[in-house]
């Protein structure tokens, strides 16, 4: 070998020299093509290298004293000349003489010459087919015998795989091994040896590359001169080309053309696997066969001949490819496999543990080393499979291809096991980067294993403190913060499926949670406390153990690279103390940077391929390209693994988020049971049957639950199945009848039996359990005992035995005899063999029967105990030479080499469950049971990858308190910068997994956490790591915003206090900033002696608070706040508020407050004022509300910024077009009212006004919805006593009015508009506003009117309804019109609904509510209106004016009767009653008015005026009665002709129960419950009340109490009333010339009107019959006067005849019958009546005459007026009364009456002529007619009735004396 590349101790180039090799090689791949291509010319060069090596070995002086060199020389020369290579024995004899002469010079010449020999592949061309001899190989040299090594090893298990090399390439080979000779040889005889063998290796021909045995020998021998020599540069050049000899092994494995190029072993494997069994089989078939072994082909074609010949050839090829192939998997095998029995092979002494220069340790790097390298450039050999892998050992089927994983792994994991407890740091280091490519690559196929590792290694050392060295588990932190951190994307995928394949596993036990372990034994660590008791280590902490490492390569294992421990060193190595706080930095570094940060870039990377891709890769078809999930794989960066590897049974699943958070919730329920059975196992066991963890309540799934479960307490198992109950007996039955104890000893199916369950105490429980014992043991082997009994009997004796023997306590113990003794005939009388008991009790003496723990807790008693320093007893002995004491806790040594061993023991107990499994698989394949058996395969073998980002979420939910405590506490405890960045990078990475799902209580406690650390609120003391903690928090505010959710408020707070101290420390800043100045004077003053005390500080603090970056921070949040989402921006607002609200409320007695938050509420109200409508909706209701509580601030300043804000924003807002439909402007503009009615400062309104007239002027085109909300706001000072105040709302008022008014009513704004000038109206105090406002409302509708009768009408409508409409979807503001639904137009009712409702709503109120003046104008406006343009209302809206305008007017009517004013608006009675002697009465009669204007539209009113009429008419003021009784005639009168049927049934029923109502019933009572009623009745005897008048019936049912004096005084004003219905109905009817009313009715209706009359009539007549009554009412005190009904009785009966009388003169043919009736009615009543009259005394009861005087003169008109028939049948009856009504005193107008009536008679009678009857009439009274005495008459009548104000003081003056 030329120059020697070993200058640089570093290993720098080595690391070239490697890469330079390694590029060389890759051509490997076309060796056949390049060895075809060899020319003759480098033969020709072969020889010249031959001779002139032949040249050199000839003139050298050693060869001078060697004949058989010389002779051998001679002869090779000769062959030479003669070119003849038959015998290639005689050319390399010389060289095989040199090299076994000892002499390095000719040994150097000669390896030399074979190594270039090798790279011209001479021996390759020359020797094929050459085998040499014994005989050739002798060579009579006196050579060193020959090493045994491990390649002697290998080759008893070599199996032929040598053929092709085994000839005189192997002879050559081991010629230039056996060079080499150990640490004496030569150093240049070493390079030409490591020259030579890499030469060989490196061959471009690969029928003749190295194989078998000679290929481990060559790799052997340079791995030899690397740990023998002595020299630096050898050793350099050894381990480079070692490293390169494996590198070429592996290299001859070609990659998968399916795999594209990728080195990721799960990429291949996920190929491989559907390849496999094809592959295997064919690979097995040509193992088997030689080339010329191979059968021909058949082709059946016409050109047989040349195409078999072609596809033979191609055959060949193939098959000479394949076996190439096979034979480089093979070697790579057996590489790999050494490599790892090098590595573990112990470290001999405790001396070597220390010395890291020695060959074992170096060995042991070397080895391992080449393992990882291995792992890490050839991953895709590891997934190639092929049958030739597949050992009887590996416990596969025969013939079955396995995976180059399955096959090594058994050597591999052990190898790992053994070196990862090492307490040597680089063996530690590389055992642990091993194990990370493992994880990272192969995981999938390494479940089980993994899982181990974890449980029984790594989190062992994580947790222990007193028992594993300090160094130790700070190289663990490290290393596993490499293996998850360096791979960011694989680091979180692989800490998914860790928590997918072991925590969500319900199979695995709680130990096998490893994410939640991990989490747990981290936080541990780096929340710890440092114990101040414990020294820390006087020596630095040991970084590396190399003098010098290259980043990127492998380091240099030379002696003089590797370090020489100092003893203080070795101290620090073992001891288990040390910096705490180094420790908890780097379990900080490995939570935050090698697990948070990992998570959250997967997190990150599967979300954003996710959305771009619309779903992930395991939503694709089964039947998808297995090139392109390939393909994904690579460009992804994931390396994705592979769950079906070439084990066909292995599981592939999805993992689906759902499924397995299912999965975890069900292993929390097993965990939980577990955790209650082991308390109470009752409850535990039904804990478990609920939550379904026991497949069912049979006990043989309880029993199988027991027997199989981890984590159960065998004490409790024991205990719950010794219970004596019937459910426990049968689950303990089946509990044993699941062990199998076929073919095992007694006593080791005893302990086999009592390994499952702790025996209990209590005798009876132990033999429940020995009896079913026995039973099951006999069953499996029933020719062990002749019965049960004696099984059972033998079993509790040697129960007993092994407590007697192993029980400290007892003190005399067991002999043999004496245990012979005690069994006895216990087999049915016979005595069991004594050779049999002997050898029971020698078991039980020596191996006692107790559970596995407890046998390794008394091994752990008996260890030996640590020193105080922690270090292993041989350590300490080495380093002090003290001895140390053996019974304390075991050493360091025998900690990690238990944890060594049981680690390894739990490897191979899983290799050989594993092929147990398979054996019971093959044996049930051919059985009904093969498909459940390849299930329990699938499930203990299946792998989980994982896809899907959602997995976090609950890895998460899991373990966040831990993380928050771990990655908090350094920030309370530290100041060191870089740690505190660390911990912060974990709160980044925590906020962000916590926000992108939404876990708002995860999230607001990392947030809220982080925000603690701020102290902002106490500036004295802030450090350095305060302010990062505000960065942080600023840049997780900025980066997380859109899922902060409720922690907004903790940002915000920060901010809010950053600015307070950066206005600190601008106080010594001479020009003042725009905005703060105020509050830095306010600050100055109330800070100024605290500053003073501490100026440095605060200066630093401030001037760090005030820095660019901070400041930046700061403005991007606000900035980027357009960017946030809908929900985000709400809560950031919300946030806002609430902190803008703090600030003010805390500096509201500062003459400026701040208002910090204020202005970025409005600046942030600038940046989103153009998002969509929906999202600022939301914002806006939020920020509006801010504005009206800041807006209402006492604080004026407050308030003046308030509203300026929001006048430019509202101005900002408005440029904003608003499509019709939405309401935001009026949303916006809401402050503005609420700011108006809740402040009271006048100046503060005036502004608000102000703004108002600005936005008005600037526009008020722009305005649509926000109409409504400004008259709304216009409104309020309209309540106002400033009249200024109010001038200028009025003033406003009418410029909107003249200038926008068309604007209003296209925004249907008017009834806003209206209510507006309404309040005016209603404003009692300024009564001049109100009357101009009155006047602009009526302006107003005139204006309405004129728009709707033009031909905009249509326009206008059209335009109302767009603004109008309710709106349907929240996003149709923003749809375009061909997506928005066409709405209809507004029809002319929904035209009178939009214009005329308003203002005649707004006239009512105001005639409701205001002074008379303005009142009155409203009345007259209202009805004016309504007059005008009722005709274009429908009837229903006339209907809705009723209701809502009409009748509400006449509420107070209803109150007004009472004397109480609590359901009134009037203040006081008179109040009341100029309402109603005013309003109300022309209210009264325009409504009247009304109805007969609009008749036909208000038909359907008549109820309710008639219910108004009757309100009135019954009303105790006599002035509204007299008003109600002449609207009501009106009503009747002006409508009759209109009145259909059913309306005049309306009027009559009204007047019957006006009739009914008001007749005074009270006047008649039970005169026996008078008080003295018996001496009354002696004095004048009771009269039976039914017999004053047979018609009335209420005189026939028993009569009530009398009334106390108060009643009767109240009731007395219904005779008054009544005597007014009467009137009014007697007015109602005979009233008028044309009898419109009378001619209108009908006969029912006429004679129910009639009845009424009658009714009364009778009513009065049988009260003024009823003396004695009377007279009691008068003595009772009651009445000043005897009490009468004349008035009611002359006037209803004056009315009852009139109607008759007219009924009777009707001569139309449809009355002939209702006349004969009529008479019917009135004659005898008349009759009546005249004999009435004529029995008068004239002298004692002249006023009663002069009552009856005007009825009778109405009768003799009635007669008179009759026609000839029926006077003349009616006269004879009625003459003897009017003859006797000469004995009277005759008025004039009875005299006429009754001469006319006289000359009727007697003209009828024939008495005298006709002519004759006339002419006295004429000459007595002129013009005098019977009507018009009639008419006479009744007004004499009336007169009469109405002399009297009291109808029962109209008495005569003699009834008191009569009686």
């Amino acid at each position: 070998m030329g120059k020697t590349p070993g200058a640089d101790p570093s290993g720098g180039n080595l690391l070239t020299r490697l890469t330079t090799v390694m590029k060389n090689s890759a051509g490997g791949a076309s060796a056949k093509q390049q060895a075809a291509a060899v020319s003759m010319s480098d033969a020709g060069s072969s020889d010249f290298f031959i001779r002139m090596a032949l040249g050199m070995l000839h003139d050298s002086k050693e060869a001078a004293r060697r004949e058989p060199l010389k002779a051998a020389i001679r002869a090779a020369t000769a062959a030479l000349e003669a070119s003849s290579y038959e015998t290639p024995i005689t050319i390399f004899k010389p060289f095989q003489i040199a090299c076994e002469s000892g002499s390095p010079e000719l040994t150097t010449i000669a390896i030399d010459c074979l190594g270039k020999l090798f790279s011209y592949n001479y021996w390759g061309k020359v020797a094929a087919g050459y085998n040499p001899t014994a005989k050739d190989m002798e060579t009579g040299a006196a050579a060193e015998p020959r090493r045994h090594t491990h390649v002697q090893e290998d080759q008893q298990d070599d199996d032929g795989d040598n053929e092709g090399t085994q000839g005189m390439i192997s002879f050559v080979i081991e010629t230039i091994c056996n060079g080499f000779t150990g640490e004496s040889t030569d150093e240049r005889v070493q390079l030409q040896i490591i020259k030579a063998l890499q030469a060989a290796l490196t061959t471009t021909d690969p029928a003749y590359a190295l194989h078998g045995a000679i290929l481990l020998k060559a790799i052997r021998t340079t791995y030899n001169i690397f740990l023998l020599s002595k020299s630096h540069d050898v050793q350099i050049v050894a381990q480079g080309t070692v490293t390169q000899m494996v590198q070429n092994v592996f290299g001859r494995i070609p990659k998968s053309p399916q795999a594209g190029g990728s080195a990721s072993a799960a990429n291949i494997s996920t190929v491989a696997v559907s390849k496999a069994s094809t592959l295997g089989s064919a690979t097995h078939e040509l193992g088997s066969q030689a080339p010329s072994s191979t059968p021909d082909i058949v082709i059946s074609s016409q050109s047989g001949k040349l195409e078999g010949t072609k596809i033979r050839a191609n055959f060949f090829s193939r098959v000479q490819d394949r076996r190439c192939e096979l034979q480089a998997l093979k070697d790579a095998f057996k590489v790999l496999r050494t490599l790892c029995v090098l590595s573990m092979k112990p470290i001999p002494s405790p001396e070597g543990t220390m010395d890291l220069r020695s060959q074992p340790v170096r060995s042991k790097l070397l080895s391992l080393h080449l393992i990882s390298a291995v792992l890490s450039s050839h991953t895709y050999v590891f997934a190639a499979s092929s049958v030739a892998l597949n050992s009887p050992k590996s416990g596969h089927p025969e013939g079955q291809a396995i995976t180059f994983m399955e096959a090594a792994k058994e050597f591999l994991i052990v190898s790992l096991s053994r070196n990862a407890t090492s307490v040597i740091p680089p063996v530690f280091e590389v055992s642990m980067e091993i194990f990370g490519k493992l994880l990272l690559h192969f995981r999938n196929q390494l479940k089980r294993e993994v899982s181990v590792f974890f449980t029984e290694i790594v989190i062992p050392i994580l947790d222990s403190k007193k028992s594993i060295p300090w160094y130790q588990r700070f190289l663990l932190l490290a290393c596993l913060q490499r293996i998850f951190g360096e791979n960011a994307l694989d680091g979180g995928r692989m800490l998914v499926e860790i928590y997918l394949n072991y925590d969500c596993d319900v199979e695995a036990s709680a130990k096998e949670n490893i994410w939640e372990r991990l989490i747990a034994a981290l936080s541990k660590i780096t929340s710890q406390r440092s114990d101040p008791s414990v020294a820390m280590p006087s020596t630095p902490v040991l970084s590396s153990s190399y003098v010098s490492v290259t980043p990127g390569s492998a380091p240099a294992l030379t002696t003089s690279n590797l370090l020489a421990l100092s003893r203080d060193q070795v101290r620090d190595l073992y001891s288990t103390t040390g910096d705490t706080r180094e420790i908890k930095r780097r379990g900080l570094e490995l939570l935050c940077s090698g697990i948070l940060r990992p998570l959250m870039q997967w997190c990150q990377s599967r979300a954003k391929k996710q959305s771009q891709a619309g779903a992930d890769e395991t939503e694709r078809k089964p039947g998808d390209d297995d090139n392109d999930t390939v393909h994904k794989a690579d460009s992804e960066g994931l390396r994705l693994l592979a769950s079906d590897d070439a084990n066909p049974s292995r599981a592939s699943a999805v993992d689906d988020p759902a499924a397995f958070q299912n999965l975890k919730n069900r292993k929390q329920l097993m965990l939980e049971g577990i955790k209650r059975f082991n308390q109470k196992p009752k409850k535990g066991v039904q804990l478990l049957l609920d939550s379904g963890c026991i497949p069912s309540r049979t006990p043989r799934d309880i029993a199988r639950f027991l027997l199989d479960t981890e984590g159960l307490s065998k004490a409790m198992i024991g205990e719950f199945l010794g219970e004596g109950e019937e459910e426990n007996i049968a689950i303990m039955h089946a509990f044993v009848d699941e062990m199998d104890f076929v073919g095992h000893g007694f006593v080791d199916a005893l302990r086999h039996f009592l390994q499952s369950f702790r025996l209990p105490g209590e005798a009876q429980k132990i033999d429940r359990f020995m009896l079913k014992f026995a039973e099951r043991y006999l069953k499996g082997n029933p020719k062990a005992f002749s019965s049960a009994d004696t099984a059972y009997v033998l079993a509790y004796s040697v129960i007993m035995l092994n407590t007697d023997q192993h029980n400290a306590q007892v003190k005399r113990r067991m002999t043999k005899e004496d245990f012979l003794k005690n069994n006895r005939g216990i087999d049915e009388g016979k005595d069991l063999p004594a050779e049999f008991l002997g050898a029971i009790f020698d078991e039980i003496q020596s191996n006692e029967i107790v559970m596995k723990d407890e046998a390794k807790a008394k091994d752990g008693a008996k260890a030996e105990k640590s020193n105080a320093l922690g270090l292993p007893v041989e350590v300490d002995a080495l380093l002090f030479g003290k001895p140390k004491r053996r019974d304390g806790p075991p050493d360091i040594s025998k900690t990690t080499e238990s944890m060594a061993l049981k680690t390894e023991a739990i490897f191979t107990s899983i290799l050989r469950s594993k092929s147990t499994v398979q054996k019971s698989t093959r044996k049930e394949a051919d059985g009904a049971n093969a498909a459940a058996a390849q299930a329990r395969e699938r499930i203990v073998t299946a792998f989980f990858s994982a896809s899907h980002y959602e997995h976090v979420r609950p890895m998460f939910q899991l373990v966040w308190m831990s993380l928050l405590t771990a990655i908090s506490t350094p920030l309370q405890e530290t100041e060191d910068l870089s740690t505190i960045s660390v911990a912060l990078d974990g709160f980044r990475s925590a906020a962000y997994i916590a926000c992108i799902f939404d876990m708002e209580l995860e999230s607001k406690a990392f947030i809220s956490t982080l925000g603690k650390f701020t102290i902002l609120n106490n500036i004295q003391e802030m450090r350095a790591k305060n302010f990062e903690a505000i960065k942080t928090l600023l840049d997780i505010a900025f980066q997380q915003g859109n899922s902060l959710g409720e922690s907004w408020k903790v940002v915000v707070q920060c901010i809010s206090q950053l600015e307070k101290l950066q206005i600190v420390g601008a106080l010594g800043e001479d020009g003042p900033r725009a905005r703060g100045a105020s509050e830095r004077s306010t600050i100055k003053r109330d800070q100024g002696a605290r500053q003073s005390n501490r100026p440095t500080l605060l200066d630093e603090v401030a001037a760090e608070a005030s820095s660019q970056s901070m400041t930046l921070s700061v403005d991007r949040i606000f900035t980027a706040s357009a960017k946030l989402s809908g929900a985000a921006i709400v809560h950031f607002v919300r946030a806002l508020c609430e902190m803008s609200w703090e600030e003010i409320s805390s500096s509201k007695d500062r003459e400026h407050p701040r208002m910090y938050c204020l202005q970025r509420l409005v600046e942030i109200s600038y940046y989103n004022m153009k998002r969509i409508r929906v999202e600022w909706s939301n914002i806006w209701a939020i920020l509006g509300q801010h504005f009206n509580q800041v807006g209402s601030s006492p604080n004026t300043t407050v308030a003046f910024f308030a509203v300026d804000k929001l006048r430019q924003l509202a101005i900002k807002f408005l440029e904003l077009e608003e499509l019709p439909n939405f309401k935001f402007q009026k949303d916006f503009l809401r402050p503005f009212e609420e700011i108006i009615r809740s402040n009271p400062d006048v100046k503060i309104k005036d502004m608000c006004l102000a703004c108002i007239q600005q936005m008005v002027q600037a526009k008020s085109r722009s305005l649509k919805s926000g109409w409504k909300t400004l008259f709304g706001a216009l409104l309020r000072p309209s309540r106002e006593t400033n009249e200024p105040l109010v001038v200028q709302a009025f003033e406003i008022i009418k410029s909107i009015y003249k200038t926008s008014f068309e604007g209003i009513l296209a925004n249907a704004a008017y009834p806003e508009f209206v209510g507006c000038v309404v309040e005016f109206c209603k404003n009692a105090k300024f009564g001049k506003i109100s009357l101009h406002a009155i006047e602009l409302l009526r302006q107003s509708i005139g204006r309405v009117a004129e728009l709707l009768g033009k031909g905009e009408r249509h326009v206008l409508l059209n335009s109302v309804a767009m603004a109008s409409t309710p709106t349907q979807r929240p996003d149709a503001a923003f749809a375009t019109p061909s997506q928005t639904a066409p709405r209809p137009a507004l029809s002319d009712e929904d035209a009178s609904v939009k214009f005329w409702m308003p203002v005649l709503f707004g006239l009512q109120d105001v005639i409701m509510a205001s002074e008379l003046e303005v009142r009155t104008r409203a009345l007259q406006y209202l009805f004016e209106t309504l007059k005008l343009h009722g005709s274009t209302f429908s009837r229903d809206f006339w209907a809705l004016l009723a209701k809502g305008v009409l009748f509400p007017i006449f509420d107070d009517l209803k109150h007004s009767g009472t004397t109480s004013l609590a359901n009134s608006k009037f203040a006081s009675k008179e109040e009341m009653l100029v309402w109603l002697s005013t309003t109300l009465i022309q209210a009264l009669r325009q409504l009247v008015e009304l109805f007969g204007t609009h008749f036909e539209s208000l038909r359907f009113m008549l109820d309710g005026m008639l219910e108004i009429l009757t309100t009135c008419l019954t009303h105790e003021n006599e002035a509204l009665s007299r008003i109600g009784s002449t609207c009501l005639q009106q009503l009747v009168e002006h409508n009759a002709q209109r009145f259909e049927k059913q309306e005049w049934t309306k009027v009559v029923e009204l007047f019957e129960r006006l009739s009914q109502d008001t007749t005074p019933y009270f006047l008649f009572f039970d005169m026996a419950q008078i008080p003295g009623a018996d001496s009354q009745a002696q004095q004048s005897p009771l009269i039976d009340p039914a017999s004053l008048d047979p018609e009335l019936a209420f005189l026939k049912a028993p009569l009530g109490p009398p009334p106390d004096k108060r009643e009767f005084q109240r009731l007395i004003g219904k005779c008054v009333l009544h005597l007014l219905v009467m009137q009014t109905l007697d007015e109602t009817l005979l009233a008028g010339q044309s009898d419109t009313v009378f001619r209108s009715l009908s006969a029912e209706h006429m004679f129910r009107l009639t009845d009424c009359f009658d009714h009364s009539f009778r009513f009065a007549r049988a009260f003024n019959k009823y003396t004695s009554l009377r007279t009691a009412i008068y003595r009772m005190g009651y009445m000043k006067q005897m009490p009468n009904l004349l008035k009611q009785e002359t006037q209803s009966v004056t009315a009852y005849i009139r109607c008759l009388a007219k009924v009777s003169l009707d001569r139309s043919p449809e009355t002939s019958m209702l006349r004969e009736k009529t008479e019917k009615r009135l004659i005898p009543l008349c009759l009546d009546i005249l004999s009435q009259f004529n029995s008068l005394d004239g002298d004692a009861k002249r006023r009663n005459i002069n009552s009856w005087k005007p009825v009778v003169v109405i009768i003799l008109n009635a007669l008179m007026d009759l026609s000839d028939d029926p006077f003349s049948r009616h006269i004879k009856a009625f003459y003897p009364g009017i003859v006797n009504l000469l004995l009277n005193d005759i008025t004039p107008e009875l005299r006429v009456v009754l001469h006319s009536l006289l000359m009727r008679t007697g003209v009828v009678l024939s008495i005298i002529e006709e002519e004759e009857a006339y002419q006295p009439r004429s000459l007595a009274s002129g013009d005098g007619t019977a009507a018009n005495t009639d008419s006479a008459a009744a007004a004499s009548a009336t007169s009469a009735a109405d002399d009297g104000a009291d109808p029962m003081q109209q008495a005569d003056g003699d009834d008191e004396a009569r009686q």
